[in-house]
C-alpha cells in the first residue's frame, strides 16, 4: 500500500471516530458457498433445511432478488470485498489472484481501528489469492477428514466442514472479547453445499435413500472410474436420474449441516447483537439439472446466480422485512460503509463503484444487474427479463421471465423489444468497468492446479 493510501485511510479513521460520537459497530460477514436461495426454507423451500437461518432472517431484511457477479468462488468473493465487478479486476476463474491496487472492506475497517479476522473453509480462498488483504487473522483450511456416506473416513483436500470452521471462529471471538474492547470485522466462509456434498450422517435426512449410504456416483468418483469433469459434462451421460435425485437430497443435507454450525456461530454472537451489523450472503448458486448440467455452477441461469442475502442490525433496520427489488453482491460494500457512516468516496483507491446502498432511496427506473461467466457471456438481468450477450453485444439468448419465470423457454431475441435495451445497458456497464481495469496473473502453482482439477474447476468445466 502506498504512503498516500495510508494517509487517506488514517483520515477516514479520524472522520469515522469523530462523527456522531457513537461507539463503532461490529461487522459480521458470513458467506455461504454454492448456496441457492430457493433451497432455504426462509425463501419458500418445502424442506426445512435452514431453521437457524430462518430465525435469524426474521430479525432483519431478506432480499428475494439478489444476484452474484459471477458464478465462481474467488472472483465472486473479490466482488463482495471490493465492490468491483470481476471484469474490472480481471478475475474470471479460481486460478488468479486479487490485485493489491484496490482497497478491500477489511483494509478500510482495519485502518478505522477494527480488529479483522477471517475463517474460510476452502483452499480456493487461500491467502496467496490476496483475498486476505486487510485481515489481521486469516485462518485458512487444511485437509479435513469427514465421515462419508458409507460411514468410512475419507479426506477431502482443501476444504473443511462448517463445524470445524465455526469452532475456530468462536474461539477467536471469545479471546477477542476478553482481550479488547475494539470493534471487530469478522468474516466466516462456509463451503458445505459445494459438490461433492458430504453431510455428516445425522444430517442425511432427506429423500428415499436418507441414511442409506447409497450414492453410486460418489463410489465411481472415488474409484476414479469417472472424473469431476465427467459429472459436469452433459455429453458424458454418466449421471443418472437416480444420481440427481440422491444428489439433491445430499445437497439439502449439506445445507442443513451448515445451518447447524451457523446456529452455533450466531449463538456465540448473541451478546453482540445490539451493536453489530450482520450480512449473510451466498457467493453463487448451483445447477441441479434444471437446464442440463448438474452439481456445478458455471451457467448464468438463476439457479447459479441468484443468491440469498440477509442483513440484520437490531434497532437500525426493519425486522422481518422482505424486499423484491433487484440487488447485486456489488451492493454489499457500499451498504456496509453507509451503515457505518463511511462514504464510498473515502475509499483510498479512488475507483468508482457501481453498487448502491441497499437502504437508500430506490432507483427509478428499476435497475438492471450484471454478471458474467468468466469466459464469454454477460448477463443483463431485470425483474422481468434476462438477456445473455457476448462482449461485443451479440444477443445469444433472451428470456421473458413473466412468460417463463423458470427460464424453461427461450424467446426469440430478434422479436424482442428488450434486445436493444439490453445491448445499451451492457455497453454502458462495460464502459464503466473498463474505465479502470486492473490486471491479474494466474497463480500457476502445480499444487493449486491439481487441487482445482480435483474439484472440477479445470478441464471441461469453466467455473
Amino acid at each position: 500500500m502506498t504512503e498516500f493510501r495510508k494517509v487517506l485511510l488514517v483520515f477516514i479513521l479520524f472522520l469515522f471516530t469523530t462523527c456522531g460520537g457513537k461507539e463503532p459497530l461490529n461487522v459480521v460477514l458470513i458467506t455461504l458457498d454454492t448456496l441457492r436461495a430457493d433451497h432455504l426454507s426462509c425463501y419458500g423451500y418445502q424442506r426445512q433445511t435452514s431453521p437457524n437461518l430462518d430465525r435469524f432472517a426474521a430479525k432483519g431484511v431478506r432480499f428475494k432478488n439478489a444476484f452474484c457477479t459471477i458464478p465462481c468462488t474467488l472472483p465472486s468473493h473479490a466482488s463482495i470485498m471490493t465492490g468491483l465487478h470481476p471484469y474490472s479486476l480481471s478475475l474470471g476463474n479460481n486460478n488468479t489472484h486479487l490485485t493489491t491496487e484496490v482497497s478491500t472492506l477489511a483494509e478500510v475497517l482495519k485502518a478505522q481501528g477494527y480488529t479483522t479476522a477471517a475463517f474460510v473453509s476452502s483452499f480456493v480462498l487461500a491467502p496467496e489469492t490476496n483475498i486476505s488483504q486487510g485481515f489481521g487473522v486469516y485462518d485458512a483450511t487444511n485437509d479435513f477428514v469427514v465421515e462419508v456416506l458409507d460411514r468410512s473416513s475419507n479426506v477431502y483436500p482443501g476444504r473443511r466442514h462448517a463445524l470445524q470452521t465455526t469452532r475456530r471462529a468462536v474461539e477467536w471471538l471469545r479471546n477477542h472479547t476478553t482481550a479488547t474492547q475494539q470493534p471487530f470485522f469478522l468474516w466466516v466462509h462456509y463451503y458445505d453445499p459445494h459438490f461433492p456434498y458430504v453431510p455428516p450422517p445425522e444430517f442425511d435426512r432427506f429423500g428415499t435413500f436418507a441414511q442409506s449410504g447409497t450414492c453410486d456416483l460418489y463410489r465411481r468418483l472415488e474409484s476414479k472410474e469417472i472424473s469431476m469433469s465427467d459429472v459436469f459434462s452433459i455429453e458424458s451421460g454418466v449421471v443418472s436420474d437416480k444420481d440427481i435425485e440422491r444428489g439433491i437430497d445430499l445437497y439439502d443435507g449439506a445445507i442443513l449441516s451448515m445451518d447447524y454450525s451457523l446456529g452455533i456461530l450466531l449463538d456465540a454472537l448473541h451478546g453482540s447483537l445490539s451493536n453489530t451489523i450482520f450480512l449473510i450472503v451466498g457467493d453463487h448458486g448451483e445447477s441441479l439439472g434444471e437446464h442440463g448440467p448438474v452439481f456445478c455452477h458455471f451457467l448464468l441461469d438463476d439457479p447459479c446466480v441468484r443468491v440469498p442475502l440477509i442483513v440484520v442490525s437490531e434497532g437500525r433496520l426493519p425486522q422481518g422485512q422482505e424486499r423484491d427489488d433487484l440487488c447485486s453482491t456489488l451492493d454489499i460494500l457500499p451498504t456496509l460503509l453507509s451503515l457505518l457512516r463511511v462514504g464510498q468516496s473515502s475509499l483510498p483507491d479512488s475507483v468508482e463503484r457501481s453498487g448502491r446502498d441497499l437502504f437508500a432511496e430506490p432507483i427509478i427506473p428499476p435497475r438492471a444487474v450484471f454478471a458474467d461467466d468468466g469466459v464469454k457471456l454477460f448477463m443483463v438481468r431485470t425483474l422481468f427479463s434476462k438477456t445473455l450477450l457476448t462482449e461485443d453485444g451479440n444477443v445469444m439468448t433472451f428470456f421473458d421471465l413473466v412468460a417463463s419465470p423458470d427460464e424453461g423457454r427461450f424467446s426469440d431475441p430478434m422479436q424482442s423489444s428488450h434486445d436493444e435495451e439490453a445491448q445499451t445497458l451492457l455497453s454502458e456497464f462495460l464502459v464503466q468497468v473498463q474505465s479502470k481495469k486492473f490486471t491479474s496473473l494466474p497463480m500457476g502453482s502445480k499444487e493449486r492446479l491439481e487441487s482445482l482439477e480435483a474439484l472440477g474447476y479445470l478441464g471441461n468445466s469453466r467455473r
